[in-house]
């Protein structure tokens, strides 16, 4: 399930990280795809929607990381 995320809330996390990916910095407007919003600590682990637990990241960086964390 994903978390709601307040549409000015998402406006902070993209300006935090000037709307490209946390991880990469590739901006999204270059990439041609739509980037995802993020749970540093995972909603699983207790982590909240929160704008310090939050962060932008792209597709790729995004598979990368969730399959280190199945690891």
């Amino acid at each position: 399930m994903s978390a709601y995320i307040p549409v000015e809330l998402q406006r902070q996390v993209r300006a935090r990280f000037f709307n490209a990916c946390a991880y990469c910095r590739t901006a999204e407007i270059l990439t041609g795809m739509t980037f995802e919003f993020e749970h540093i600590k995972p909603r699983a682990l207790g982590g909240e929607t929160l704008f310090e637990n939050l962060c932008f990241a792209c597709p790729n960086c995004k598979t990368i990381f969730v399959n280190i964390l199945s690891k």
